[in-house]
């Protein structure tokens, strides 16, 4: 992920800042962790069964979900009861189990890309998102939620695309001999390829699965960068900035939460300060938001200066 991060700002960060040069840009990471290569391909079909209701070796998204209280209770009993799951799964090959584990996982992730993307889009900055593979799943359920009131100023472009749909009619761009993607269609509902991404014999410097991003889409030889290039240039045009509701600072703090009725964000301060509901300014920094209801964010930053 870093990796790729590195080379989206080597290639665009001069050009964004030579036609923009008024504008801040910043790459930043969103990822998902990996859990090993079979892992992660049974997680990708936990997330397709939880938001489809497809069905996989007969059990479906409703069976997985039963099982969301149990894993509540091992959080409650242990903090890292996540690995206590994957031990005991391990030991006893429980596959259900296993995609439980893979669901909280996938639970836990979503819900940091959404809180990372709303944080943002407060704080009046426009996003556009590169996924790619996986990475669709986590973005467009964090967009899905987003898009009602933000829906001019997040998008996203999809490469390699497990998905079976895109958000608002975001591009995507999935080769049709993308070995991954075409494995996934057999078992479940993918969109489909469309491009023709093979530069011949001579010079093919894909991986063998035609499938990492650097190797079998971005580089310069390929289809796909021509494309890559065109629609992020469109994104970046076209996405507007929202209303700006949240200070960014040289340190912010965000917090947001579930169905409770109200949490409190207090920030303990080098200078002992408890800046918090009641004294929402420190000696160092500001809360700009105490949210009362459920959901959040409460929100606190230091200034740059």
């Amino acid at each position: 992920a870093k990796e790729i991060k590195d080379k989206l700002e080597e290639v665009y960060l001069p050009i964004l800042q030579q036609k923009y040069p008024n504008e801040l840009f910043i790459f930043d990471l969103a990822y998902n962790h990996t859990n090993g290569l079979k892992n992660d391909i049974l997680e990708t079909i936990w997330q397709k069964d939880a938001g489809t209701g497809e069905r996989f070796e007969g059990r479906n998204a409703k069976e997985l979900l039963e099982y969301k209280e149990y894993i509540e209770k091992m959080k409650a009993l242990d903090p890292k009861y996540a690995s206590i799951v994957a031990r005991y799964s391990r030991s006893t090959n429980d596959d259900i189990l296993k995609r439980i584990t893979l669901g909280y996982y996938s639970i836990g992730t979503y819900e940091n890309h959404l809180q990372k993307y709303r944080s943002d889009l407060l704080e009046g900055k426009k996003v556009i998102i590169i996924a790619h593979s996986q990475g669709n799943l986590f973005a467009n359920s964090a967009i899905e939620k987003l898009v009602k009131e933000f829906k001019t100023n997040i998008s996203i472009l999809g490469i390699a695309n497990p998905d079976s749909r895109v958000i608002d009619d975001n591009p995507y761009i999935t080769a049709d001999d993308d070995l991954v993607i075409d494995d996934l269609k057999k078992h479940r509902n993918v969109l489909k390829p469309n491009l023709d991404n093979d530069p011949g014999s001579f010079g093919d410097q894909r991986d063998t699965l035609n499938h990492q991003f650097i190797p079998s889409y971005f580089s310069k030889k390929l289809s796909s960068r021509k494309l890559i290039d065109k629609y992020f240039s469109n994104l970046v045009e076209n996405t507007k900035y929202p209303s700006k509701i949240l200070e960014a600072g040289a340190i912010t703090v965000n917090l947001e939460w579930g169905e409770e009725k109200d949490l409190d964000l207090h920030i303990l301060e080098p200078n002992s300060s408890n800046v918090h509901w009641f004294l929402k300014e420190g000696k160092s920094g500001i809360m700009d938001l105490d949210d009362k209801d459920k959901f959040g964010p409460e929100h606190y930053y230091i200034p740059c200066d």
